[in-house]
C-alpha cells in the first residue's frame, strides 16, 4: 500500500495518489460485525496507509472502551511525514476524515477520538499530542463528511483541540506543504523553540 499521510498535506518529496473513500451522510449501509481492534487497523492501513517514519507505524495505539451507547474508540496516531507542525492540522482533519466516515459504519461505535503525536519533528517531542478531535455518533450522523476540513472542522466536531505551538505555527504558516528549504527551517524552528 503506497499511500500515507503525506495525501494530508505533510509531504515534502513523496509524490503520492491517493483514492481515498469518503462516504457522506446520511449514511444508509451500515456494518453487520462489531467494531474490533483489528477492523480498526485494517481501516487506518487502508485509509492512511502504514508509512513508518523513525520505525514508529501510523498506528501508535487503538483502544475500544464500551460506555453507555456503545464502543468508545480511542485512535492514536503518530505524525508520519516530513512537515512543519503547521501542516500537522491538516493531516490529523484528513486522517480523521478517512477513519472515522469508515468507523461510524458501524453502528455500535458511540465516540471517535482521534490523537495525532510529535508536536515536532525531534524525537523528544514524540510523544506529545499535537491535534485532538472526536466526533460522537450524534454529530457523526449529521455530518458530510467531504465537508469535514480545516475550514468547517469547528463546527463539524464534538471537540477539536490543537497544541499551542502547533496552532501558532499553523496560523503563520498554514497546512499547506513548504517546499522552500529555508522557510520550512525557519517554520519547524518555530515550533521546535517553544516546545519545553
Amino acid at each position: 500500500i503506497a499511500t500515507s499521510l503525506t495525501a494530508a498535506s505533510c509531504s515534502d518529496s513523496a509524490s503520492t495518489s491517493n483514492a481515498f473513500e469518503v462516504s457522506t451522510a446520511p449514511v444508509t449501509v451500515k456494518a453487520k460485525d462489531p467494531i474490533s481492534k483489528d477492523v480498526v487497523e485494517k481501516l487506518v492501513l487502508r485509509k492512511i496507509g502504514d508509512a513508518a517514519v523513525a520505525g514508529q507505524p501510523v498506528a501508535r495505539n487503538i483502544t475500544l472502551t464500551p460506555e453507555a451507547g456503545g464502543q468508545f474508540l480511542t485512535l492514536d496516531l503518530n505524525r508520519t511525514a516530513s512537515c512543519h507542525s503547521g501542516a500537522l492540522v491538516g493531516s490529523a482533519i484528513t486522517s480523521a476524515q478517512q477513519v472515522m466516515s469508515a468507523v461510524f459504519l458501524y453502528p455500535d461505535v458511540s465516540r471517535v477520538q482521534l490523537t495525532l503525536y510529535g508536536t515536532t519533528e525531534d524525537v523528544k517531542d514524540k510523544d506529545k499530542p499535537a491535534v485532538r478531535i472526536t466526533v460522537t455518533k450524534d454529530a457523526a450522523a449529521k455530518i458530510d463528511w467531504f465537508q469535514f476540513n480545516e475550514k468547517n472542522i469547528g463546527t463539524m466536531a464534538s471537540e477539536f483541540w490543537v497544541e499551542p505551538c502547533v496552532s501558532q505555527s499553523y496560523q503563520q504558516y498554514g497546512s499547506a506543504t513548504i517546499t522552500d528549504p529555508s522557510l520550512l527551517a525557519q517554520a519547524n524552528a518555530s515550533c521546535s523553540a517553544t516546545t519545553p
